[in-house]
């Protein structure tokens, strides 16, 4: 399996700009996504329909929208994807820059979770990884 579940990763990321037919063959009907902890509303989301809702809520609130996938690490049926998020509002001169990072875990080639955190090192801790 090396290499084919970042490839799905790559696949989905940016998950704005693809339409549900084309994210929904990797997703596991069982599909959590679990937001950040800071995160003003933790809501978890289920199911490819959910993925859909999460997908376009946050990117919504932007005019631009960029993110960029940099490192991933490889351990088991788990992927851990280093991110650069650029995004501007309407009005603003300046972009915002953010970095963050996805734990993605897989089932029979299919994304069954996703969990997003603030730090690269919590999430590596989170798939039992080290930088």
């Amino acid at each position: 399996m090396s290499g084919e579940n970042v490839d799905i990763i790559r696949r989905l990321i940016p998950a704005n700009k693809k339409s549900q037919e084309e994210c929904l063959p990797y997703l596991a009907p069982d599909l959590e996504i679990v937001p950040m902890d800071h995160f003003p509303d933790r809501t978890i989301f289920h199911g490819p329909s959910g993925w859909e809702r999460w997908s376009t809520r946050w990117t919504s609130m932007f005019d631009e929208h960029e993110l960029t996938i940099g490192r991933t690490w490889e351990a088991g049926d788990q992927v851990v994807v280093e991110l650069s998020e650029r995004v501007k509002s309407a009005g603003s001169s300046f972009p915002l820059v953010n970095a963050y990072a996805h734990v993605w875990t897989f089932r029979n080639g299919l994304v069954t979770r996703l969990e997003i955190f603030r730090q690269l090192d919590d999430a590596l801790a989170a798939a039992g990884m080290s930088e």
